[in-house]
């Protein structure tokens, strides 16, 4: 009951962080999915080591492990410009009260605490908004590598986040991609072409952006469009770079099965019909896929 906690243990079931938004799923999966990620590079590394020392903790239970990553990711994001690195702590500094709390440090979590109240503080959320784009943007990148229900309340975060800061790219692509990984395989057409434009205008923002690249292709290819530019030198480099990410990925993670329809998907959008038969034909013979990627395989 709520009146047998102590003030420390109130103030931080209050905080908006890992540990206070009920995550759940595969966590053993995604922790292989962070570090691969981690080794190749990641342009949300803070947010990356955040995740994982929630997901650390969780599977082994161990404060201490999870402060290392949370110590990685605190260096990382203090890293940034001193116009944008002072928000971007407010998760970070959450969880760092958390895990100082469940080892049994009072006096540090509570310093931590102090610090995600002078953050707040300094840097509080624009009008209309509850929280500041910075956790909206977190906690929609965090919730949409967790299950649909939780991919749903990610594209809420997202059109949160770009309410209080409407021109920031990461935002843009991470509402396109939370919007294809939840409603897409099941919309119907006009919700689809929405999703579509979705992506497209985020590609535009953010045209550097390999992954979003190979989903967008995806997403034509689940409806049996081309890209306007499908004939130039560009799109046949972008397709290149493409194949080469997942046949990377999938060759670390074999039972990446999303990521080897992916794969197939993109080789037959470049007109390798016979290498895309080959991934789906092996595909069709997986006893183990779960019901998103069966789904994404019968509409492929």
């Amino acid at each position: 009951m709520d009146s047998f906690k102590t003030p420390l243990e109130r103030c931080l079931e209050n905080l908006e962080c890992h540990f206070t938004w009920i995550l759940s799923g595969d966590v053993r999966y995604l922790q292989d999915y962070l570090e691969d990620c981690r080794q190749h590079g990641c342009a949300w590394e803070g947010h990356l080591y955040n995740l994982l020392g929630y997901i650390t903790y969780h599977i082994s239970k161990s404060p201490e492990e999870a402060l290392t990553y949370l110590r990685k990711a605190e260096v990382v994001l203090k890293g940034h410009n001193m116009e944008g690195r002072g928000p971007r702590l407010l998760v970070n500094q959450a969880n760092l009260a958390w895990v100082h709390y469940l080892l049994g440090e009072q006096a540090k979590s509570e310093a931590y605490l102090k610090e995600v109240a002078r953050l707040q503080e300094d840097f509080p959320a624009p009008p209309g908004c509850d929280l500041h784009p910075e956790v909206y943007g977190e906690k929609g990148w965090t919730q949409v590598k967790f299950d649909n229900d939780f991919k749903q309340k990610a594209i809420d975060n997202f059109e949160l986040a770009l309410r209080g800061d409407p021109d920031r790219k990461g935002w843009h692509t991470g509402l396109a991609l939370a919007k294809y990984r939840a409603p897409f395989s099941t919309g119907d057409k006009q919700l689809r072409e929405e999703i579509i434009q979705q992506m497209k205008h985020a590609k535009t923002i953010d045209p550097d952006n390999l992954h979003l690249a190979a989903v967008y292709l995806k997403a034509l290819a689940q409806v049996g469009r081309n890209t306007e530019d499908s004939g130039t030198a560009d799109f046949r480099e972008l397709m290149r770079k493409c194949i080469h990410i997942y046949e990377e990925v999938t060759s670390f993670y074999p039972y990446y099965y999303c990521g080897k329809i992916a794969l197939a998907d993109i080789y037959a959008i470049s007109g390798n019909t016979e290498k895309a038969d080959q991934i789906y034909m092996d595909l069709l013979k997986e006893e183990d896929l779960n019901p998103e990627e069966e789904l994404m395989l019968c509409i492929s």
